[in-house]
């Protein structure tokens, strides 16, 4: 019995000292690891299309032996090892997708150690979020109010025509500034607004909703601004026209015109600028009277058209053709004169003679207002077309005892007019194509120019 329990313990230290020579030996070294991470997550935080970013997270395996690292891939299956992303430490919980990664549809965990990597990984299928879009449509009208000079209290409502209600004070609102010192004139093309602020030598764009985008910095005072071929184009009251992009929203180009330009039109690949010389009124060069073009492709001056001194108000109807309101030296009504479109000869529109006007490209409205009250308020439409008068008022009843501005709705025809005593905050009026008051309303200090909104806008969410 003795010699066999000898036996036995001899047999089981040669046992025990083979197992240590062949874990120590070159015919069997350490493996990869063997185990995987799971559970894990990933949720794409870049909004742009075909891109990814974000945290990817897992839970170690327990316990985590025979392993050094993680390396995560991304694959277009979840075996696919060719695009490693990275790799952490053991221990490690999550691993940051950087911002701009080409999206693929799976992500790789993979345990290593300084042997290599496991034969078996962890993956979770990659969702590329794009942005949440909702559509806003938007009928209304914005009000731009001008304010006195030098006192930086112009204003910009909104007028919704849904439910016929205002909102005052929408860009301080909106902006927690003020809009600044004698706003002008206004335009919306595409999905912005442009604002024309004279004094403050400013154009603010804006979304449609008054919010600020930017802040064009301009070296005169602008005054009217027109919109053509992806560009607006401003006049500078110290005799310039600009040139704007509308996507690098920046001056472009520039080019010298007449005196104090006024308003501006665009038609036919031109642009007609309208040089009243306003500040020369008291001087011996007096009044300017001309209308300068401007080859739009070019942005060169073409020619200068001679018309009745002191012109101020521009607009173009459907067939090319340019209309001329000159003020002249305010001593007579004012002249409305016609540059046609196949010539560019110039003609007085007889009996006609607007303080302002408007138009949807077929019809003028316009009103003739004197402020002494010598000579009753007219309200009139002029046929572009036929090039005739048409008899009566376009307002029936309850007409502004002293208009200020005059703007038509090209999509409804209603005609709004406001009025003004320089003095408190003006009103707005809607009236319908027949001529009845649908509705006035209460805006700024000198509502000086109503821009009108049918749109639809998509805005993420």
């Amino acid at each position: 019995m003795k010699t066999k329990r000898f036996l036995c313990y001899a047999m089981l230290i040669t046992m025990f000292q083979l197992a240590l020579f062949s874990c120590g030996g070159d015919d069997n070294e350490k493996l990869p690891p063997g185990k995987i991470v799971s559970n894990l997550a990933f949720t794409d935080t870049d909004k742009e299309a075909l891109l990814i970013s974000g945290t990817l997270s897992w839970e170690l395996p327990e316990p985590e032996t025979n392993i050094t690292g993680y390396a995560v891939y991304l694959g277009e299956a979840s075996t696919d090892r060719t695009q490693l992303l990275g790799r952490v430490p053991a221990g490690a919980k999550s691993f940051a997708v950087a911002s701009g990664t080409a999206w693929k549809p799976y992500l790789i965990v993979v345990a290593t150690n300084e042997v290599g990597e496991a034969s078996t990984a962890a993956s979770v299928s990659v969702t590329d979020k794009l942005p949440e879009y909702e559509k806003i449509e938007i009928h209304g009208a914005y009000v731009l109010s001008s304010g006195n000079v030098g006192q930086n209290n112009s204003s910009l409502d909104f007028i919704n025509l849904a439910d016929k209600n205002i909102i005052n004070g929408v860009f301080l609102a909106t902006n927690q500034r003020k809009l600044g010192d004698l706003a002008q004139d206004a335009i919306v093309y595409g999905q912005k607004m442009y604002i024309l602020v004279s004094v403050s030598q400013t154009i603010e764009v804006t979304d449609l909703f008054g919010v600020s985008i930017k802040q064009i910095k301009t070296d005169g005072e602008p005054r009217a601004v027109v919109s053509a071929a992806g560009k607006i184009f401003v006049t500078l009251f110290n005799g310039k026209v600009i040139s704007v992009d509308t996507t690098s929203l920046a001056v472009d180009k520039t080019v010298a015109v007449g005196r104090n330009p006024e308003q501006i039109v665009a038609v036919g690949g031109k642009l007609y600028v309208a040089n009243s010389g306003g500040m020369d009124f008291d001087s011996p060069v007096g009044y300017d009277k001309t209308v300068s073009v401007i080859d739009i492709p070019t942005f060169a001056e073409t020619k200068k058209i001679e018309v009745v001194q002191n012109p101020v108000g521009l607009l173009a109807d459907s067939e090319g053709d340019v209309y001329v309101l000159s003020q002249g030296d305010y001593s007579h009504p004012p002249v409305l004169q016609r540059i046609a479109a196949a010539d560019g000869t110039v003609s007085v529109v007889e009996g006609v003679h607007p303080t302002e006007m408007a138009t949807n490209g077929f019809r003028i409205w316009f009103f003739q207002y004197d402020w002494t009250g010598a000579v009753p308020t007219v309200y009139g439409i002029y046929d572009a077309i036929d090039e005739k008068l048409l008899e009566g008022s376009f307002i029936k009843s309850d007409a502004p005892a002293m208009p200020y501005k005059l703007f038509v709705d090209t999509d409804t025809e209603n005609v709004y007019l406001t009025a003004s005593d320089y003095m408190t905050n003006g009103d707005v009026y809607a009236f319908s194509s027949a001529g009845s008051l649908i509705q006035s309303w209460t805006a700024g200090l000198n509502p000086i120019k109503v821009v009108f909104v049918h749109t639809v806008v998509v805005t993420e969410k």
